[in-house]
């Protein structure tokens, strides 16, 4: 299944399934958003409400308003090789806040303080429901689903200390969209690969599992 998160006719935040440009929606007064869908454990049992088509809708993040983004740097071997470093034993978190986020089809905002705005096609995996000290064998039963990000970069804010923070969560800079897949949607998880075209040129192509 494919799930979004969008802004009705009327101007209510809503979410729903979306196939081809068809969305149903899927929201009501229990359950307003995906978020709270996938943490009380009842997406797939909602029922259908409205239909409506996706050129009448505003696209909105696929999770508007995620309780944490953890984001993991120097995530691909091809990357680290480039940035001439080194690749540790434990990986580089960063965070990025809700503000950050944008909806697919949105323009991204480059911050007027930064020379150095950048791109940088990642997969966004979202947890489905609450967790802690979870064992590395159960870790996927909790992802719920994939999705598309460009984590949109200030690089030489990025760069103006050891944190990578403050290059990454200048608002409107995070393209999240534009859907959820559900984890049964993909067979292999290593088999794929993150493509990011700027003006139609392919300028990022890396597997997933490198």
């Amino acid at each position: 299944m494919r799930y979004v998160s969008f802004r009705r006719p009327d101007g209510t935040a809503s979410f729903g399934r979306i196939s081809g440009e068809t969305i149903v929606e899927l929201a009501n007064d229990a359950v307003p958003s995906l978020k709270a869908a996938l943490t009380d454990g009842s997406l797939a049992t909602l029922a259908d409400g409205a239909t409506f088509a996706v050129a009448d809708v505003v696209r909105l993040p696929v999770i508007p308003d995620p309780a944490k983004i953890l984001c993991v740097g120097l995530n691909y071997a091809e990357h680290v090789k480039e940035t001439g470093r080194e690749q540790k034993a434990h990986p580089a978190i960063f965070v990025r806040y809700a503000d950050s986020l944008i909806a697919d089809g949105q323009p991204m905002v480059k911050p007027t303080v930064t020379a150095r705005f950048d791109y940088e096609g990642e997969l966004a995996v979202v947890i489905g429901k609450p967790c802690h000290k979870v064992a590395a064998a159960d870790a996927m039963a909790y992802v719920a689903g994939y999705s598309a990000f460009n984590d949109g970069s200030a690089r030489d804010w990025q760069r103006h200390n050891i944190q990578f923070t403050p290059g990454k969560t200048f608002p409107g800079t995070g393209g999240f969209g534009p859907a959820l897949v559900t984890a049964d949607e993909i067979d292999d998880l290593g088999a794929l690969r993150v493509q990011t075209r700027l003006n139609g040129e392919l300028v990022q192509d890396q597997a997933i599992a490198t």
